[in-house]
């Protein structure tokens, strides 16, 4: 599935070459695949019982929010401006057997469901946000980054440094340097038709409240950095 703006293109797992895996958790395992000679990053999720929502309607299926989310921005346009990394395929009952994708996929084996997964842009040479690469001039752009994503009627609802990654330009003067927001698998989709009318919360403050929360770490960082302490002392 070619998703929003991004240039149709069919893509099919047997044509998908996993070159390392990049992080692991219990919900999902991501990978830096090759397609045709270009990378990609691959995020494979584990498909047992849905978890289901909470009281006030918040989603508690991983896949299903970070789906919904990547939809509702690339519809928005935002993965386009670069505040979000690309969509470019879904993929539904995967065989992890596939000859393709085997051993790496051998973790999803015993799951209840067979896995799926959703394919993205990959950002090389990305550094997650800290006190050490904090400038103001990222932290500006984690903040119009955010505002991007609430555009698009998403709140990504765990939005702290280890979320926002510096991408490294090709510019000595850093112009063209990127800011990008990931990991949205617990994303509050307002804009979803699946799941937005479910969700018992106040948008706008919700909105709000995340964007100031981003202003106030960055104050934070900005500070630990004038005192010069290492990256991740402290937890945001």
């Amino acid at each position: 599935m070619a998703a929003g703006s991004v240039e149709a293109k069919q893509f099919l797992l047997s044509n998908l070459s996993i070159v390392q895996l990049i992080h692991s958790s219990d919900s999902s395992k991501i990978f830096l695949v090759k397609h045709e000679g270009t990378e990609y990053c691959l995020k494979v999720f584990h498909v047992n019982k849905d978890p289901g929502f909470t009281s006030k309607g918040r989603d508690l299926c991983r896949h299903r929010c970070e789906i919904e989310a990547y939809k509702l921005l690339s519809a928005a346009g935002i993965c386009e401006q670069g505040f979000v990394p690309k969509i470019y395929a879904l993929f539904d009952d995967i065989d992890p057997l596939t000859p393709t994708l085997t051993p790496h996929l051998n973790a999803f084996l015993s799951d209840l469901h067979r896995p799926c997964a959703i394919l993205l842009e990959y950002v090389p040479n990305a550094q997650s946000l800290n006190c050490e690469n904090y400038t103001k001039n990222r932290i500006q752009k984690a903040i119009l980054g955010i505002q991007a994503v609430h555009r698009a009627r998403v709140v990504h609802n765990d939005p702290y440094p280890k979320n926002v990654l510096i991408v490294p330009g090709l510019a000595k003067s850093q112009s063209d340097e990127r800011v990008v927001w990931i990991d949205f698998d617990i994303a509050l989709n307002f804009g979803s038709a699946k799941v937005g009318a479910m969700l018992q919360y106040d948008e706008s403050t919700e909105i709000a409240f995340e964007k100031s929360l981003v202003e106030s770490y960055g104050r934070a960082l900005e500070d630990d950095q004038r005192q010069g302490l290492p990256k991740n002392t402290k937890y945001y």
